[in-house]
């Protein structure tokens, strides 16, 4: 489905570059020159070849001679030779930003209309925060940063968005706002710095190592503490060169100081530290050292995390000199943008100004591009890598990630109702903990004035993972040979029943917390986990809360409080079409989801088979997968759910039953067994997913003795026998003929048809689709062929409903107004009328507002009071 990348991706990769890459880093960046059209001075051409290794991965046909051209357009745009940093970010701020008062909008103009202008910083917005592009707007302009955002919504999209809307699909981990997760890390990195072993579980860190990573995050936290100071100093005495400001005042403040080696040695060590930053020499300073450092200039260390965001800005070591307040940005943005206005001015030829400031910036702004995915990098696995590495930097504000969501997902819009997503601790009482805390940080939550609380509601969800580890040995969670389990995903179902006895054991404790704990899921590696584990784990779980709720029905009846929901993650990851429509299509089938409940994501129900097929015609897929879809499309025939085309209904079967044998032959005949026909095959899938068949086996601790009964042995030898697991999970090679896209293109239709009648929504997430599913432009995004536009319906396109979500807000560098916001520009693009875009916009917001599972009671303050009244005031 990948293409090559859009001219706005590539030129956001270009404007990004001088200040957030490795090579503008190690060569101490801070101007463009060249020497004469088309020839770049040493240092520039060095960081344009950089640059064209990164594009020329990415720009599929482009030659070098085009990229030259769009890379000097870029940054020689006015026709310049010799262009400081400074300039390069303001001009770029100014081509992008408009600044409208109280808020930072889209600059637009007849070459580049309003639509186009939110794609180009939408692209930007991968590579580069853009409360650094505010700062320098603010700088160019003169006025103070009122803002850390930018509002991509128009006044009438605006007016369309006062109405209120539900975010029904937020990961509450990615929750924390880039801007305020590095005031929360600057601060705390003067405290326990991040563990090395944290920082590695998303993959290779900035910089080469976990260590080393650490070291350049001390050094950005006491170069932003010296330049601070420097700033600070200019404004209220005047200017002096950056060099004389650390020869001569900095030796001055020091002697005042004690520090237990004595000022010299603490003088030498700040210069270590600036020579180290600007890659003079390495240095054999400690960790321990440098965060004794940076803990003298800022002072002692809280004992005790910040318990609101509000308290988050007030420990920023800036925030003594910026302070925070209502109606201003966050004092980084703040700082940034006067040391900006600085190098626009006064401080222009101050080399190692500029120098030791755009250094410090590109560590944060390479920290910013670690936590937010990179364009070009599909699928769930390097999702779930970006996601990984947002906890090891977000700990001081690890208990606030509720009520940033709350912030985060108000702006720009009228937040009705927000549901946020973890996944469950496997003990009750941190459950019973984490679900109180939840309710506290909504309890305290302000809106906006003339707007109503919001409902609140959490979803647990169920992480999927693709291995399990044995001293130091990795297997597939499908690989039945485990010593303790002896069959197929057996260590993953165990922990994830653990978690859920957890919920339960909480949810008996205290059945109020079914006023916010109001869904289940299942997420991560779509593919790594099949459905039929699932099954019982919801079961279990939603027949426990129909009992609570009938008990809360007489304890509370004011609450209105119904057992626990669905919402399922699938469709989202799939090799093949068809085996993404099964994925959704079996949490039907086998109860997972069902009236009033959602789907997440679901993009095979609204992928065009033919655009599918045409860059995934040949595709490697495991035998039992490819078994799986041959059976579950057999069961769509033989219940009539699929017209039944005579040959293609053959070449299914003769495939199935030729699978069929190359996986369970060997084993079956071994034991004296007969292979079982296509028709048992289909039921045996479907008992494979039965608990109750699934408990008389143990599982999963399954016995050894397998069941006399043929098909429930079939489903025996599934479940536990290597030599099954071996040949299922030989990739076999698969071509997509043409009578298999008519079937898909029926599939699709019965199943969108079959998601209408059961009143399934499905949770749009625009900006994480197009990085996951590498959709090359949002106008492109399945959802348009789900809900149709106006006046636009067919006959043979059933509509599904479908909300509009953010996913990850850090990982995708968004929020919900901005989703929103892109869908309806990307309407725009398509030449749909503003009219149209904005009734089609309405009937999403409408969708998800209706499909959420939040209770009007979770929105009084004193419902919510209740949760937490008798936990002792602990936090």
């Amino acid at each position: 489905m990948a293409r090559g990348p859009s001219h706005h991706q590539l030129i956001a990769e270009v404007e990004a570059c001088p200040f957030a890459s490795d090579v503008a880093l190690a060569q101490r960046t801070t101007r463009l020159v060249r020497t004469t059209t088309g020839v770049l001075d040493g240092p520039t051409e060095e960081l344009a070849k950089a640059l064209e290794s990164s594009l020329r991965l990415r720009a599929v046909g482009a030659s070098l001679e085009v990229l030259s051209q769009l890379r000097d357009g870029v940054w020689f745009r006015g026709g310049e030779f010799d262009v400081p940093l400074a300039r390069v970010l303001t001009r770029l701020a100014r081509e992008h930003l408009l600044y409208q008062g109280g808020r930072i909008g889209l600059r637009h103009s007849n070459d580049m209309p309003l639509a186009e202008a939110a794609s180009r910083v939408r692209w930007l917005s991968f590579r580069l925060p853009m409360d650094l592009t505010i700062a320098a707007m603010a700088a160019d302009a003169g006025f103070e940063p009122s803002t850390d955002r930018v509002t991509l919504v128009t006044p009438t999209l605006a007016r369309v968005l006062d109405q209120p809307a539900a975010e029904t699909h937020l990961h509450v981990g990615a929750a924390v706002p880039f801007e305020m997760l590095w005031s929360g890390l600057i601060r705390g990195l003067a405290g326990d710095t991040p563990e090395e072993r944290k920082l590695e579980r998303g993959g290779p860190p900035p910089f080469g190592s976990a260590q080393r990573f650490l070291r350049m995050l001390l050094i950005a936290a006491i170069t932003r503490t010296l330049l601070g100071r420097f700033v600070w100093r200019v404004e209220r005495i005047g200017f002096v060169p950056f060099a004389e400001f650390l020869e001569e005042e900095l030796r001055e403040d020091l002697g005042r100081v004690e520090w237990p080696w004595g000022t010299r040695d603490l003088l030498r060590l700040h210069y270590r530290v600036l020579d180290e930053l600007h890659g003079v020499a390495p240095s054999a300073t400690t960790l321990p050292r440098l965060r004794g450092l940076y803990r003298h200039l800022i002072g002692p260390v809280p004992t005790r995390r910040p318990t609101s965001l509000a308290e988050v800005l007030e420990r920023d070591p800036l925030a003594g000199w910026l302070q925070p307040s209502p109606g201003l940005a966050v004092p980084e943005t703040r700082f940034a943008s006067r040391a900006i206005r600085l190098l626009l001015g006064r401080g222009a030829s101050d080399e190692l100004l500029a120098a030791t400031f755009w250094q410090y910036e590109r560590i944060r702004c390479i920290t910013y591009r670690y936590l937010v995915e990179e364009p070009g990098t599909a699928g769930l696995d390097w999702f779930t890598r970006h996601y990984n590495r947002i906890g090891a930097l977000r700990e001081m504000v690890d208990e606030l990630t509720f009520e940033s969501a709350l912030v985060v997902e108000s702006a720009d819009l009228h937040l009705g109702a927000l549901e946020a997503r973890t996944a469950p601790d496997d003990r009750w009482y941190k459950v019973l903990h984490y679900v109180r805390g939840v309710a506290r940080q909504a309890a305290r939550f302000e809106p906006l004035p003339g707007r109503d609380r919001p409902e609140v509601g959490l979803v647990l969800h169920f992480i999927k993972s693709r291995e399990w580890t044995h001293r130091g040995a990795k297997r597939l969670q499908a690989d039945p040979r485990h010593l303790a389990f002896g069959c197929r995903y057996g260590p993953w179902f165990h922990e994830q029943r653990q978690r859920a006895l957890a919920v339960e054991r909480a949810l008996r404790h205290s059945p109020e917390l079914l006023l916010v704990l109001r869904a289940l899921d299942v997420a991560n590696l779509e593919l790594s986990i099949p459905t039929w584990p699932l099954v019982p784990l919801f079961q279990r779980l939603r027949t426990v809360s129909a009992e609570l709720s009938g008990q809360l029905a007489r304890l509370r009846p004011g609450w209105q409080v119904p057992p626990l929901r669905t919402t399922i993650h699938a469709g989202e990851d799939f090799r093949r079409l068809v085996e993404g429509l099964r994925r959704i299509h079996e949490t039907i089938e086998f109860g997972l989801v069902s009236y009033g409940d959602r789907i997440g994501h679901g993009i095979a129900l609204g992928l065009a088979p033919s655009t599918w097929a045409s860059s995934s015609r040949v595709v490697m897929q495991p035998a039992e997968e490819r078994l799986d879809d041959l059976l579950w499309e057999l069961a769509r025939y033989q219940r009539g759910d699929l017209p039944a085309d005579v040959g293609r209904v053959e070449f299914v079967r003769a495939e199935a039953r030729r699978l069929s044998r190359d996986i369970y032959g060997p084993a079956v005949i071994d034991a004296g067994w007969q292979v079982l026909d296509v028709d048992e095959q289909i039921e045996a899938r479907r008992l494979r997913h039965d608990p109750a068949l699934l408990d008389r086996f143990g599982y999963p601790f399954v016995v050894s003795i397998p069941p006399s009964n043929p098909i429930a042995r079939h489903v025996w030898l599934h479940l536990t026998h290597p030599d099954v697991f071996e040949r299922g999970q030989r990739p076999v090679e698969i071509l997509a003929q043409e009578h298999e896209l008519r079937m898909l293109e029926a599939a699709q239709r019965w199943l969108r048809a079959e998601l209408g009648r059961l009143e399934i929504t499905v949770e749009s997430n625009p900006s994480s689709n197009l990085l996951i599913g590498a959709l090359p432009i949002v106008e492109e995004h399945p959802v348009f062929r789900l809900q149709h536009l106006r006046g636009r319906s067919q006959e043979n396109e059933p509509p599904v409903q479908v909300s509009v979500n953010v996913d990850n807000p850090l990982t995708f560098a968004s929020r919900l107004a901005d989703e929103f916001a892109h869908l309806y520009y990307a309407l725009l693009r398509k030449d749909v009328a503003a009219s149209d875009a904005l009734a089609w916009i309405n009937e999403a917001r409408e969708h998800g507002w209706h499909s959420r599972f939040t209770l009007p009671a979770s929105a009084e303050r004193e419902a919510l009071e209740v949760l937490f009244e008798r936990s002792g005031g602990s936090r």
